[in-house]
């Protein structure tokens, strides 16, 4: 039996590939399983020159010859391959055809036909986490690869546990009323089964939420975010090896919070925001009333 190469926009690097096309080159896999056809490869990544005899499946579309890294899968002309996207399957035996391909999303006067993705199994609920992380802060001074390891560590923790990422900020969209905005967050995050956070306001509003979050500094030495941490005993990670790791320990332990813990942690923030409230409006009263601020 001849082997079968299967490759898409995956094959091009991870960037090229959305969602719907990686679970399309699921379902041909599947089938080719499904029909005793077990002799197949998908190419991840850059390909090995070189394929080899056997046929030879694009999955997903479309096909165009301006890219060169496509060129390197395909070859230039694109001969022996079968294309297989929502209004293709075909094979490519000639220019002609690659002519076509190469000017249109799909081939010309083509009928369009469902893409594979729909034939996926029926997927479970996720486990989402909600990501709100600082970014850069040049106030501090700091070189911007410390976010840009921060941001790593929680990519690699959340494929580790299966965490699909929200990617969250704390910016209030224009024009959108603030309430508005923090019951948005606030919802996101309640409805998520771990908040992973960087950023101060990503505590307040986790705990709004009645969520315990995972709270990294991404501050060399610490900043802010752990110094509010230390003052109210919530665990924070800075930065350093096997990061990670240390995130995916993080994420259980904050799983194994109680509503209880969070619903405490939240009222001892309160009490303290308060009397701080508090203090000021006791200074504004007493220099109101003397005529003179101090």
């Amino acid at each position: 039996m001849r082997a079968v190469t299967i490759a898409s926009w995956a094959t091009l690097g991870s960037r090229h590939a959305t969602v719907g096309d990686l679970l399309a080159v699921r379902v041909v896999v599947n089938e080719l399983r499904r029909n005793g056809l077990s002799a197949y490869h998908v190419l991840e990544g850059e390909p090995m020159p070189g394929l080899g005899e056997g046929f030879r499946i694009w999955v997903c579309g479309p096909v165009d010859f301006s890219y060169d890294k496509q060129q390197a899968v395909l070859g230039r002309d694109g001969a022996g391959w079968i294309v297989s996207s929502a209004s293709v399957i075909r094979s490519m035996e000639a220019t002609p055809v690659l002519a076509d391909l190469s000017t249109a999303r799909d081939l010309a006067g083509s009928t369009a036909k469902a893409d594979f993705a729909i034939l996926a199994p029926a997927t479970a609920k996720a486990r989402r986490a909600a990501v709100m992380l600082r970014g850069h802060q040049p106030e501090y001074r700091q070189d911007h690869s410390i976010h840009l390891s921060v941001e790593r560590g929680v990519r690699d923790a959340l494929r580790s546990t299966g965490h699909f990422p929200l990617a969250l900020g704390t910016a209030c969209p224009d024009g959108l009323d603030p309430e508005v905005a923090a019951a948005g967050i606030e919802d996101l995050f309640s409805s998520s089964d771990v908040v992973i956070t960087s950023r101060l306001h990503g505590i307040i509003h986790a705990l709004r939420a009645g969520k315990y979050p995972v709270v990294i500094d991404e501050i060399v030495n610490g900043g802010k975010v752990s110094a509010c941490a230390l003052a109210f005993g919530i665990p924070f990670l800075l930065p350093g090896e096997d990061f990670a790791r240390q995130v995916v320990s993080a994420i259980e332990s904050c799983r194994c919070r109680s509503a209880e813990e969070v619903a405490q942690l939240r009222e001892t923030m309160q009490a303290s925001a308060r009397d701080n409230l508090n203090r000021m409006l006791r200074l504004v009263s007493s220099n109101a009333e003397s005529g003179s601020p101090s």
